[in-house]
């Protein structure tokens, strides 16, 4: 494994995808949170 990290695009490939998965988590959850605050706020006005 360590061998194919000497090649510069497997290193860049590698980053980018590191990279990549984490924005899309951060915004996967911030789009959860979001809906659950939208839902939850029409709930919460007709009861009030």
């Amino acid at each position: 494994m360590m061998e194919l990290l000497q090649y510069e695009f497997v290193r860049n490939t590698t980053i980018a995808g590191i990279l990549a998965n984490i924005a899309c988590c951060i915004i996967g959850v911030y789009a959860m949170v979001l809906k659950i605050i939208i839902i939850g706020g029409r709930d919460g006005s007709r009861v009030v």
